[in-house]
């Protein structure tokens, strides 16, 4: 029986063992579990301190993209985020095409904004430029507006000055026509007057002009017979002076028989004549000159198929070579010759002038007209006194684009 308690006290010793070793577990585990608990919690603690913060920085990474949207731009509409990658991705190929220096590779805004502002920066220059130049031209349109001003003020002023002088010339010009009319009115009655004593003045005047003439023929016929009396050796302008010694029309060359003995000239023409019929045949020059002959430039030929021949003579209406010549000269200048020239130049082909037309002369050469100091006009060769004589006295007149010719001068 003792052995029985004393195995159930054993028994319950080992169970109150157990219990206490149980128990010092239970309590160690306890305790390692507070220890647990408190050191998550402190972790806990830390995590969320560590979420507070991330928080916060996450809260002013938020806040710094939003504000860089603001200043950027480019951000959806009603968006508080930051800028759109696609808006600002299309905003730097269109930045490329505008902005010719930037880099159409760029792929950021730092990369467009030198080439951009380098633009811009041109453009502000020649803007300024400009905006100069525009001053400048504002400049002058005001002054060229203000000189139109004054322009347009003269010319104003100008207007009214011809409006107020044209009105007091048209008043004037009424009351002179006014008058004018009165007087036509008084003249024209005075001119009836005088058309009748005109008319019966020119019948007068008429009749005289034809008695006049009757008389002036008359006197001409006398006058041409006394000059053919006084002046027996005077020659025929259709007198021969000379004969073709021979001829080549091919070569346009002539032979006459005058010469430097009968005072011929190089340079002087002569009609040719056929010697038999008196037919004109053509025209000489003298080229040069022999004693007795002189050799001759044809000039021209009537007819082809006649040609000048052997035997055709040739005369001159201001050369004789059978006696002296007599002129008398009229004119202001011969030819660019002077008056004393001319008369050396005729002497050395036996022409001898007077000063005055005489019976004795043969004709009058005529030069330069003579010219009014006051009017300029040309004076008629009949207004002369000589030209008049030499015109009753029936005398040869010859121009100066004749006795050129004839004469070689």
């Amino acid at each position: 029986m003792n052995q029985s308690n004393r195995g159930a006290a054993q028994v319950s010793l080992m169970w109150a063992i157990a219990l206490i070793v149980v128990s010092l577990v239970a309590i160690s585990m306890a305790w390692m579990g507070q220890s647990t608990i408190e050191k998550l919690n402190l972790d806990f603690d830390n995590l969320t301190i560590q979420r507070d913060a991330a928080v916060e920085e996450v809260k002013g990474f938020r806040d710094s993209v939003n504000e860089i949207g603001k200043q950027v731009g480019w951000r959806e509409a009603g968006s508080t985020s930051g800028p759109s990658l696609t808006s600002i991705q299309s905003s730097i190929g269109e930045f490329s095409g505008v902005f010719p220096s930037v880099n159409p590779e760029a792929k950021n805004l730092q990369d467009i904004l030198p080439g951009a502002m380098g633009d811009y920066q041109a453009s502000l220059t020649k803007a300024s430029s400009l905006q100069r130049d525009l001053d400048q031209v504002r400049v002058d349109l005001a002054s060229r507006q203000s000189e139109m001003s004054n322009v347009i003020r003269d010319k104003d002023s100008t207007i009214a000055d011809g409006a107020r002088e044209l009105e007091d010339t048209r008043n004037s010009l009424n009351a002179q026509i006014v008058d004018a009319e009165r007087r036509y009115n008084g003249l024209r009655e005075q001119y009836r007057t005088l058309d009748d004593r005109m008319t019966a003045m020119v019948s007068a005047k008429e009749d005289e002009v034809k008695v006049a003439h009757a008389s002036a023929l008359d006197m001409k016929q006398r006058n041409d017979i006394l000059a053919e009396g006084l002046n027996g050796v005077k020659r025929s302008a259709k007198a021969a002076d000379g004969a073709i010694l021979t001829a080549h029309a091919d070569l346009g060359k002539a032979w006459i028989d005058l010469g430097r003995r009968h005072r011929l000239h190089t340079g002087m023409e002569f009609d040719v004549v056929d010697a038999s019929s008196g037919r004109m045949k053509g025209r000489i020059r003298v080229s040069s000159l022999d004693e007795n002959r002189a050799e001759v430039a044809i000039l021209n030929t009537v007819d082809r198929f006649d040609p000048i021949r052997t035997d055709d003579v040739v005369r001159n209406a201001m050369f004789d070579p059978t006696r002296e010549s007599v002129a008398v000269l009229l004119g202001n200048g011969f030819g660019g010759k002077s008056l004393n020239d001319m008369k050396a130049m005729l002497a050395e082909l036996n022409i001898r002038v007077l000063e005055d037309v005489t019976n004795e002369a043969d004709y009058l050469i005529l030069g330069t007209p003579y010219f009014d100091e006051d009017t300029g006009e040309m004076k008629p060769w009949h207004h002369f006194d000589d030209y008049k004589a030499a015109q009753s006295m029936s005398l040869e007149i010859v121009h100066r684009r004749d006795w050129m010719g004839w004469l070689g001068l």
